[in-house]
């Protein structure tokens, strides 16, 4: 690492700097300074050292990497990349100026300087070398980060009539018109050009070159630690490209990077398409302000440096998978459960969909077990929002429930997924807070529930319109319409008298009070009573969710909660409970439970100590037991996974423990918690 101080035009840019080009890596920062911020300051702490010969100004340090390629010098700026951007921009304007007065008096411009072209190409270009394609390419000092390179490119072959045409958001474009009015005032104000040479002069720099004995990556982390925060996506695809060169580096910027910024709306959702991505491979959902550290132990992992194009390509894969699944509004031939998923829009388990997304890529599950798998998402979700259940208390669940569901489907050599799928999604987490709710707690949530407030309360009334219509609706220009209005007026005083205030607010938000119309209809119908909103209603007589309505003469509380309960019906319908089966992945694991020498029950027994106590498991009903395990037994019974048959009662679909001793008291009853009563081999009938 060797500082040195440097004066701005005859040290930094001088003849000294020949041969060598400053690169603004793919990697960095956009030039980001603003004209009315940090260039302003810049400018007037120029304008004030114009008027003050003998002092000099320090603005700021360049920290570079520099290598060698066939005799010249590649400095790929570490730090310092807006401050050097800006220090070219300043010589550009500057020959511009003297060039533009040239044009209106070339005798004086004359006496002022001698050569401009020459004198300015001394700073801004690489010149005495013979002219071939390497030369070409180093020919100018400083090249642009490749997002502000039109803008930087007409500035330095001086065609300022496509810069004109240039975006004006461009900050090189804005700035370096700004800089050219500044010190075209200082030549109005009467100060020659020598006098702002000589000013510029005295500005100076301390550039930094590190060496191979220093770590660039480490120095970028350090210095930006202390300054304005990157993004953890940043932090990665500096750690990606740093140590490569420059060629390379835009080579996989152009391939690969710039591809992850576009699938993730142009960067604003890169940081969260890693941590669920990284999720997807680690198998744990890490802090957000993580990432970094987590990528940089998976590049390790799969030997990054060896394989990047391959990793690069597979992670460019997945960002246009979660592009499609977060951010699109295209068809999609996944068809409707695409469409679903973008509706309900949960990123809960967004690092398992990425990691089935990616078996499908592989050729590991087909086109169907993809969509089953997605489908099965849905209802998931869509059953807890019926439910009342909190989605982001379950976040970390899915990762592990993707390690379960490749550790099992590599087990049984890549057969039955949907099953497998079936039975970490919900069987195994039927005693936890991540479980698939019951058509009981459904209904016990809807039937008072404000479904007006409910998350995606739109979009599940129109699932129960398109369940029955046979016309295609635009559902979009249909919003939701309280039957009895949101505010109780003399229409509707004399049948909920005797109703307080909260009272009629919770019976008018309920489900069986709301239904969909059109924006013109809903505008209509505001408080009117009954008669007058079920004229509006026959009109459009083709929306079915309106049906039920249009059959009664009145509208009562008694009605509300008569629809309540049809409509909470055909929500249990379309989004039906999951059925699981334990899927056997060996058969060793299979435990038997006699009583009195009968068998009674059959368990698989997990590698982490859990047990399944499998369908047709007969249950003692007849012993009590503590009451954490009667709970569970009146649950099953109410559920129905419970079933009188003949005289005994028979388990209809699996339950798991997280032992063996409480599986075998929830069949048994008592206190029996030995977990030794369970055999592993079945005795001979």
């Amino acid at each position: 690492m060797k500082p040195v101080e440097y004066q701005l035009l005859y040290g930094l840019l001088g003849p000294g700097s020949n041969g060598k080009q400053f690169i603004i890596p793919v990697y960095q920062r956009n030039y980001t300074w603003k004209k009315n911020d940090q260039i302003a300051k810049l400018m007037n702490d120029i304008t004030l050292l114009l008027k003050n010969n003998e002092s000099k100004h320090f603005i700021g340090t360049i920290i570079t990497y520099p290598t060698t390629v066939q005799g010249f010098v590649e400095n790929s700026v570490v730090d310092g990349q807006q401050r050097i951007t800006t220090i070219f921009l300043i010589v550009h304007a500057l020959r511009k100026l003297f060039k533009d007065k040239a044009r209106e008096s070339e005798e004086n411009a004359s006496k002022a300087l001698p050569g401009t072209d020459d004198f300015f190409r001394g700073y801004l270009e690489n010149t005495f070398f013979e002219k071939n394609e390497l030369s070409e390419k180093y020919k100018y000092k400083l090249k642009p980060q490749v997002s502000d390179d039109d803008a930087y490119n007409y500035i330095s072959k001086e065609n300022f009539e496509e810069l004109g045409k240039c975006d004006d958001s461009s900050n090189i474009k804005q700035n370096f018109f700004y800089i050219y009015d500044v010190l075209k005032g200082f030549i109005e104000e009467g100060y020659d050009y020598m006098s702002i040479l000589s000013t510029l002069n005295r500005l100076y720099v301390v550039l930094i070159e590190l060496d191979s004995s220093d770590n660039p990556q480490e120095i970028f982390e350090s210095i930006n630690s202390t300054g304005a925060k990157l993004s953890q996506s940043d932090l990665i695809r500096n750690f990606i490209l740093m140590n490569k060169g420059n060629d390379e580096q835009e080579h996989l910027y152009d391939l690969y990077w710039k591809n992850l910024e576009t699938n993730t709306d142009h960067s604003r959702k890169l940081d969260f398409f890693f941590r669920f991505y990284l999720a997807s491979k680690q198998f744990n959902l890490t802090g957000a302000n993580k990432i970094y550290n987590a990528f940089k132990e998976y590049w390790k992992q799969v030997d990054g440096e060896t394989n990047s194009e391959k990793i690069l390509s597979e992670i460019k894969q997945s960002s246009e998978d979660f592009h499609r699944l977060y951010l699109s509004n295209q068809k999609d031939e996944l068809g409707q459960v695409i469409y679903d998923f973008r509706n309900l829009h949960y990123e809960t388990h967004a690092p398992f969909i990425l990691g089935v997304f990616s078996l499908y890529h592989q050729g590991k599950i087909n086109k169907y077990e993809l969509q089953k798998t997605i489908k099965l998402t849905n209802i998931y979700f869509t059953r807890r929002i019926l439910a009342g259940k909190d989605a982001n208390d379950i976040s970390r669940k899915f990762p592990s429930i993707l390690k379960n569901v490749l550790d099992e489907y590599n087990t049984v050599g890549g057969k039955n997924f949907i099953d497998i799928v079936k039975s970490e999604l919900v069987f195994k987490n039927l005693n936890t807070n991540a479980h698939l709710p019951t058509d009981a707690e459904i209904t016990n949530n809807l039937k008072t529930a404000n479904f007006y407030t409910l998350s995606k309360s739109k979009w599940l009334l129109d699932q129960l319109e398109m369940d029955e219509s046979k016309v295609i609706l635009d559902l979009k220009q249909l919003n939701i319409e309280h039957v009895m209005p949101q505010t109780r007026d003399y229409n509707w005083t004399e049948k909920t008298s005797d109703l307080s205030d909260d009272e009629y607010a919770s019976f008018v938000n309920r489900l069986g009070n709301l239904t969909i119309v059109s924006s013109i209809d809903n505008s209509t119908m505001q408080n009117r009573d009954f008669v007058e909103k079920k004229k509006v209603l026959e009109k459009s007589n083709h929306i079915k969710l309106n049906t039920e309505i249009l059959k009664k003469t009145d509208w009562d509380l008694n009605d509300i909660d008569e629809r309540t309960n049809q409509m909470i019906k055909r929500f249990e319908k379309i989004f039906p409970y999951i059925k699981s089966k334990v899927h056997i992945a060996d058969e060793n694991q299979i435990l038997y439970l006699y009583s009195n020498e009968e068998l009674v029950a059959k368990g698989y027994l997990y590698q982490d100590g859990r047990v399944a106590v499998l369908a047709n498991s007969i249950i003692d009903l007849t012993n009590e037991t503590n009451p954490k395990i009667s709970e569970i037994r009146n649950e099953c019974v109410e559920e129905g996974f419970i079933e009188q048959i003949d005289e005994k009662f028979i388990l209809k679909d699996e339950r798991v423990f997280q032992n063996l001793s409480t599986a075998a008291e929830f069949v048994l009853g008592g206190e029996r918690r030995n977990g030794n009563l369970w055999q592993k081999n079945q005795k001979a009938e």
